[in-house]
């Protein structure tokens, strides 16, 4: 079962003033490179090289951002936790896992594993239940509390 990643306003903002900078930084290249491809001076092989990079990292992290919107999530199947963020995944298995920790409070859900490592799960807060009885389902060992307090404490 997949559970999708919720991002918080300021990284979507973030994830469109990349795609803003990648379209200007686009434009602008293609023009110098249509400038330069205009005027009386031969173009070297490291100019080509140049607009061609500065043509194609714009591109790259346009790619970045979108499969990071589109593919992130959680993924439980086969008795591994998989977390992936756009191209990147790690996979944890579930029988590491030590316990699920529901902070009410904070709207937080935490994953304690048996060396003691946390890792917070960034999913929407009404799908929390979802998650963990999916989790509980796979390892009844897990133990799963929930709580109600302060990040002072």
């Amino acid at each position: 079962m997949k559970f999708k990643y919720k991002y918080k306003t300021y990284i979507l903002i973030s994830f469109i003033l990349v795609y803003v900078l990648g379209a200007v930084c686009f434009v602008w290249n293609l023009y110098r490179l249509i400038a330069a491809a205009t005027s009386p001076i031969e173009l070297s092989p490291y100019n080509y090289i140049t607009y061609s990079l500065c043509l194609v990292l714009p591109v790259v992290f346009d790619v970045f951002v979108t499969a990071a919107l589109i593919n992130s999530c959680y993924e439980i199947k086969n008795g591994f936790l998989w977390v992936r963020f756009g191209l990147l995944a790690d996979k944890y298995k579930i029988a590491d896992i030590d316990s699920l920790i529901k902070n009410v409070s904070l709207n937080k859900l935490t994953i304690i594993f048996k060396d003691e490592s946390p890792m917070k799960v960034i999913i929407d807060e009404s799908k929390f239940d979802d998650f963990s009885t999916e989790i509980l389902k796979i390892n009844k060992t897990i133990s799963y509390s929930q709580v109600s307090e302060d990040s002072h404490k």
